[in-house]
């Protein structure tokens, strides 16, 4: 079938399924089945069910919901119930303010990011009279209408923009309305084009060889990763559809986006003897963080350290796992000291039968990014094996001045780190955004410019090789050459020029 054909039956799909299916759309009987029977063989998930419970006694109308669709209990229902129809109508005149003020507000963003009111009506549709179902489903429908009018006048930067077109996508899985489901998976993004668009234009226009988001990669982690993920978990349950392991018309998926930070994974940094973190190369905005800053911004696979930051991606990896029973993830949460698995999408995992994944070197020659590890074996993950990302001569969203450089780790630690002291820094200040905080060559104390390049590498057992050559100076021709193996990193620069210039390097 050709990717178009898979596109129109993905839209003959939504718009017929509604009439075809029973209520939860979202959570079917196969799902709840499942995880009946994990409650009933897990006493972490039974726990975690008397939880959930004890929440739903309290008041909170999504767990009511949840615990309503679990058992049946009618209590929970009404709980549910009261709760939503509050919610729409605290909400309704600030929606209509919006929709009245001709746009989408930034200030009102708290507005959009749970879609935890749209699932409720979902779960407890079976118990809406029609009166309350029509209330319901009209204040969604004008809430997701209305971001489709607004962002065709309105954007920001694509990782803020991508997750309201999975909220519209989930309002219109859950009030049957297949414009809005569409408008998720497919808006071209109009005037502001792809970067700003549906899911799979998003995935088309902002993976570069299609895994690695084009911006600071702290950035999709944070905004992008988790709606993604939920939209392929939501497409699974509704009709049981991969949107994992599809691929878009130029190769790009969410499976290559979740493994494309396993490839730019550094080997273990022991925080004691029985605790390891996983650190991801970052770069840009996104960059190492200071010591001194108070909130901790580096991105983990895994990170015994800071477990509950908001930059590890135990959470991602668990849905990965979820969606794809791919080993390699189950490895890494299992790695996780203090993981404990969901109740919805968490599996309870024998962390002596699991092996971790193969760690070969990788070069993205599309995002200028290239992963070298002298050990590319599984055994790397858990050695002091030395590893170099190197940054090529690409710009990228919120990119510092850090072509032609590199970050090193050895030893268990980061050795050349891409510090980055003060987020959003003012480039006048001349420090964490500019050419002189970062371990490449300085031309006449000046920042070095975006640049095509040219690789060359030959990866063998003994020793990885990678040269980049650009020109990020006028008139100056650069190369840097990279070999890295077991014992040390060999780091060369070659730099020419018709015309003295004055050279720094910079570590």
């Amino acid at each position: 079938m050709t990717l178009l054909g898979f596109f129109a039956l993905l839209t003959i799909s939504a718009q017929a399924a509604p009439a075809a299916r029973e209520r939860p759309y979202l959570f079917p009987a196969a799902e709840r089945q499942r995880v009946l029977d994990r409650i009933a063989r897990s006493p972490v998930a039974k726990q975690q069910f008397e939880e959930l419970r004890g929440r739903a006694d309290r008041g909170e109308g999504y767990a009511a919901a949840l615990i309503f669709a679990l058992t049946g209990e009618p209590r929970y229902a009404e709980t549910a119930r009261n709760q939503l129809l509050g919610y729409v109508r605290y909400r309704t005149p600030s929606l209509e303010a919006d929709i009245a003020a001709g746009g989408h507000r930034e200030g009102n963003m708290d507005f959009y990011w749970s879609t935890n009111e749209v699932r409720i009506c979902d779960l407890i549709h079976s118990v809406l009279s029609e009166a309350e179902r029509k209330e319901i489903q009209t204040f969604f429908s004008r809430l997701g209408h209305y971001w489709v009018s607004s962002l065709k006048l309105w954007t920001t930067t694509p990782n803020l923009i991508f997750p309201i077109h999975y909220h519209a996508a989930v309002v219109g899985y859950c009030i049957d309305d297949a414009v809005l489901v569409e408008w998720g998976l497919r808006d071209d993004g109009g005037q502001f084009g792809p970067t700003r668009g549906g899911l799979y234009p998003v995935l088309d226009s902002m993976l570069r060889d299609g895994a690695i988001w084009d911006e600071a990669n702290l950035y999709a982690v944070v905004n992008v990763l988790r709606p993604a993920l939920q939209f392929c978990v939501i497409a699974r349950l509704y009709d049981g559809r991969d949107l994992y392991g599809a691929e878009t018309a130029k190769g790009a998926s969410v499976r290559k986006m979740i493994d494309g930070y396993l490839a730019l994974g550094y080997p273990r940094e022991r925080i004691n003897a029985t605790t390891n973190s996983f650190r991801v190369a970052t770069y840009g905005d996104g960059s190492t963080a200071s010591p001194l800053r108070t909130r901790q911004e580096d991105v983990y696979l895994v990170n015994g350290q800071y477990e509950r930051s908001g930059t590890v991606m135990t959470e991602i990896l668990e849905l990965a796992y979820y969606l794809s029973d791919d080993p390699a993830y189950a490895w890494f949460l299992a790695q996780a000291k203090d993981y404990v698995p969901s109740l919805f999408y968490g599996e309870d995992l024998d962390a002596a039968a699991l092996q971790p994944p193969p760690a070969p070197s990788t070069i993205y020659p599309e995002a200028g990014l290239a992963m070298l590890r002298a050990d590319e074996s599984p055994g790397y993950w858990l050695s002091e094996s030395p590893a170099v990302l190197q940054v090529m001569a690409k710009g990228y969203g919120h990119d510092h001045r850090d072509k032609l450089s590199i970050v090193f780790h050895a030893a268990g630690r980061l050795l050349y780190p891409d510090l980055n002291c003060v987020q959003y820094e003012n480039t006048n200040v001349h420090w964490t955004r500019n050419g002189i905080a970062h371990n490449t060559l300085l031309v006449d104390k000046q920042d070095p410019a975006d640049s095509s390049y040219e690789i060359k590498h030959d990866f063998s057992p003994e020793v990885k090789f990678l040269a980049t050559n650009a020109s990020c100076y006028p008139g100056v021709n650069q190369t840097r050459a990279l070999a890295i193996t077991r014992e040390y990193l060999l780091d060369l620069f070659q730099a020419q020029s018709e015309v003295p210039h004055t050279y720094d390097w910079v570590l």
